[in-house]
């Protein structure tokens, strides 16, 4: 009896974690539009640096702290999109539930990044007050 109460807990926290797993895909559905808005505008931002890098070395006498300047914004906003793109892998990943603090400053945020799109589109305006 022990042993067949044991095979169920264990399959209810399998079923639990199928429906987290299936749960997490079904918003990264939802959120794809968002999500493609959030990466096209770091990647629209380093094409744009990298543009503008490139036409002031072309200049006679370049102007080489702009240009360090805008190499620099080019790889934040790399590193920016690689962010993103890490977050999306992490979140899609089957991996078993586990308990662990959150940082809920950091949660907050990452939310209404994913959701700056919408909130725009609908005139949305969020103000937030962290400790």
């Amino acid at each position: 009896m022990l042993a067949q109460l044991g095979e169920g807990e264990r399959r209810v926290r399998e079923h639990a974690e199928q429906l987290a797993h299936v749960s997490r895909l079904s918003t990264l559905g939802e959120m794809s539009a968002g999500l493609a808005h959030e990466l096209n505008q770091p990647l629209t931002a380093v094409m744009s640096y990298g543009q503008a890098g490139a036409r002031l070395l072309d200049e006679p006498d370049p102007d080489l702290p702009r240009v360090r300047q805008a190499m620099t914004a080019m790889v934040t906003q790399a590193r920016r999109a690689s962010d993103i793109i890490g977050h999306l892998r992490r979140l899609v990943r089957r991996t078993p539930a586990r308990l662990q603090p959150v940082d809920l400053t950091q949660v907050v945020q990452n939310i209404l990044t994913l959701c700056q799109a919408d909130l725009h589109m609908q005139n949305v305006q969020v103000s937030t007050k962290f400790p």
